[in-house]
């Protein structure tokens, strides 16, 4: 969710991924999404993932700034 919670979701069933808690210990994490639809899932992911770099569109990097 948007405060960097996992949200209990269907889709959560039928997704491959690295754990959580292991992609926390990844020396160089690395965040990659755009549009102003994504901006609720990128401060979610922000504030749970504290990535160290972000790559995104000026839209939705004035709306997380304007989030924060």
């Amino acid at each position: 969710d948007i405060d960097g919670n996992v949200v209990d979701h269907p889709a959560n069933e039928r997704v491959m991924s690295v754990p959580i808690p292991q992609l926390k210990e990844v020396p160089l994490r690395i965040l990659t999404s755009g549009g102003i639809d994504k901006v609720p899932a990128l401060l979610g992911a922000l504030r749970m993932l504290r990535p160290h770099i972000l790559v995104t569109d000026e839209i939705a990097a004035r709306a997380i700034l304007d989030a924060s």
